[in-house]
């Protein structure tokens, strides 16, 4: 959960890059804005982004589609925990590198598709997002099967 304590119009430019705006007066709710106001400083709570299920699926070299319910924080990490659900089952034949996979959000609903490739190619190494970035893609890349460092 993050909490902006500022000034109002210092508050509209944080939140206008949110999509948001706050309201004129009193205790209002933006989507998953918060905002207090006080006298000379308004306090808006933005909540951080957690798990969300989702459904992610495939069809197979044979025409038949494959389907899992995850519990995942990102696109990857979702795709990645399917994997593993699917290698888990001896009934489901192995995703290739240009398997095109389905990943719809059910909570609002979000429909994406992407390929084990671009998920394989979002893991490799890198440090531009920090130590958590780090985590994240190792995690994702264990997710798959793949050695990490």
């Amino acid at each position: 959960m993050l909490l902006l304590r500022t000034d109002r119009s210092t508050a509209n430019q944080k939140l206008a890059q949110a999509g948001g705006r706050l309201k004129q007066t009193g205790l209002g709710l933006l989507g998953q804005l918060v905002l207090q106001r006080t006298k000379s400083e308004c306090c808006c709570t933005i909540p951080r982004m957690g798990a969300a299920r989702s459904s992610v699926s495939f069809t197979d070299t044979d025409g038949l589609s494959h389907r899992i319910h995850v519990d995942a924080e990102s696109l990857y990490e979702a795709v990645a925990l399917a994997i593993a659900g699917f290698r888990s089952d001896s009934l489901v034949p192995r995703p290739e590198p240009m398997t095109e996979f389905t990943v719809v959000v059910e909570r609002p609903p979000v429909e994406h598709r992407i390929r084990l490739h671009q998920v394989a190619k979002w893991a490799e190494e890198t440090t531009r997002e920090g130590p958590a970035g780090v985590i994240k893609r190792q995690r994702v890349k264990a997710l798959m099967g793949e050695k990490t460092v």
